[in-house]
Formats: structure tokens, C-alpha cells, sequence
């Protein structure tokens, strides 16, 4: 009787081990360093991915699920991991020195593009600031087309007034594209990854539209809206734009 009782106390102990989240995390961890060791660079994958998929998701787990994911030549997932774990910890050099080698040559945006002249435009630039000065700019200048058109000859009244609704006009139009480059501007690091290589771009939501680019696997977009019938409009770093289908591309 008393073995009995010892041997389902036994089973009881094991079972509450394997049932604490941290140890069956821990294991998961171990048995996806194995199989990455052994070369079983899908089995490390998958596991790795399902560490990543719930709260142990560290920026340490990311990084080697991109690793893995780089030595069974997936290259879009590669990218897409590696940018997560920078997501959660900007100094992991190991995530940021391996996304720099394995990253597409359509993520290198020249230094003399207008898009990367604007992001070094308003990189250290917080957004509130910008908006306030434009804002103030734009309403001197009104006041200040206020005051000329008060201190000028009276002349013809409606040229007079034609005059400063079409300046106020011009000033606003300069205002509102001041504000919407700045803020397509300041997401230079995109927000998904293409994770299908050679997914072709087309001019419109639907296949009966032109093809514009082949994208290779890892290339980095900014999505311009939701999704809409399986298509989802995007924007590439040097400032192109087109659209995906929603399967080709996955959020970071």
C-alpha cells in the first residue's frame, strides 16, 4: 500500500514538472539547440518558432530561429526574425550583424534617393515639434499676406481677395505635403517582410494589372493600408510602391 502511494506520489511530482510553462520552455530550447547543433536545421526551426509564438519569445530565441531559418535557405523568414528580435532588443549585435549578411540588396537603400534624403531630414527629429513649427510657419504667412494686402492699394477687391485665398491655398498645400512626407519618412525600417521569394509586384490590387518588380525573399516594404481581397498595397525603402498578395508578405 505504501508503495502504492509512493509510486502515484512520484507520478503526480513529474507530472506537475512537466506541467510548469518555464521547464517545458526550457526543454523546447535545449532540444532546438541539439537539433541545430546535429544539423537538423528544420527541426531547430520549428522549434525555435514555437518558443517564439508564445511569452519565452526572448530576442535571444528570435535570433536563432533566424539563423536556422537562413540554413534551410529561407531567407524571408531569416529577415523576418531577425527583425523581430531587433523589435524587442535594439543592441543584439548578434541579430543585427546576421540580418546585415543575410538581408537582400533590396533593403540597401542608396544615400542619394529623395526618401533617404527625407529620412535623414527628420530621423532625429521628434514628430510633435515638426507639426508645430509648420503649423506656426503656415500661420505667419497667412498673417503676414494679411497684413500686405491691408497696407496695399485698394485696387480691385475680388483680385484682392483671388489673390489671398490662392496663396492661403498654395500655403496649405505646402503644409500638407511637408506633414505626409514626414511621416512617410520616419518609417525608414518598413513594418513586414516578403517572405515568398520572386513575389512579383503588380499596379494593382488583382493579376489582370501590370508587373512592376520581382522581389526576392527578405525584401523589407512599409504597408500603405489593410489588406483588401488578398492584395495589400506596400511601399519599398527607396520610396516604389505597388502591391503583394497578402500571402507573400507577413508583419514584423
Amino acid at each position: 500500500m505504501i508503495r502504492t502511494l509512493l509510486v502515484a506520489l512520484a507520478l503526480l511530482l513529474t507530472s506537475l514538472v512537466c506541467a510548469d510553462p518555464l521547464a517545458e520552455a526550457n526543454d523546447l530550447y535545449s532540444r532546438a539547440n541539439e537539433a541545430y547543433e546535429a544539423q537538423r536545421y528544420e527541426e531547430a526551426l520549428e522549434l525555435y518558432e514555437r518558443l517564439a509564438a508564445g511569452e519565452y519569445g526572448t530576442a535571444d530565441v528570435l535570433a536563432n530561429a533566424g539563423t536556422a531559418a537562413w540554413r534551410t535557405e529561407d531567407a524571408g523568414r531569416a529577415v523576418l526574425y531577425y527583425l523581430r528580435a531587433l523589435r524587442l532588443d535594439p543592441g543584439n549585435e548578434r541579430a543585427r550583424e546576421n540580418l546585415a549578411f543575410v538581408q537582400p540588396e533590396t533593403n540597401v537603400v542608396d544615400g542619394d534617393s529623395f526618401f533617404a534624403l527625407l529620412e535623414t531630414w527628420f530621423a532625429s527629429t521628434p514628430s510633435l515639434p515638426w507639426y508645430v513649427l509648420f503649423q506656426a510657419a503656415f500661420v505667419l504667412l497667412v498673417v503676414a499676406m494679411t497684413f500686405a494686402a491691408r497696407s496695399a492699394p485698394r485696387t480691385d477687391v475680388r483680385a484682392d481677395w483671388l489673390g489671398r485665398a490662392g496663396a492661403g491655398l498654395m500655403a496649405s498645400i505646402f503644409f500638407g505635403t511637408i506633414v505626409f512626407l514626414h511621416g512617410e519618412a520616419r518609417r525608414p525600417d518598413g513594418d513586414a517582410v516578403v517572405i515568398r521569394d520572386k513575389a512579383v509586384s503588380r499596379s494593382g490590387p488583382a493579376t489582370n494589372y501590370f508587373e512592376q518588380l520581382e522581389l526576392p525573399a527578405g525584401t523589407v516594404v512599409t504597408l500603405k493600408g489593410a489588406p483588401r481581397n488578398g492584395w495589400v498595397e506596400f511601399r519599398l525603402l527607396d520610396g516604389s510602391t505597388g502591391f503583394l498578395t497578402t500571402e507573400s508578405v507577413e508583419p514584423i
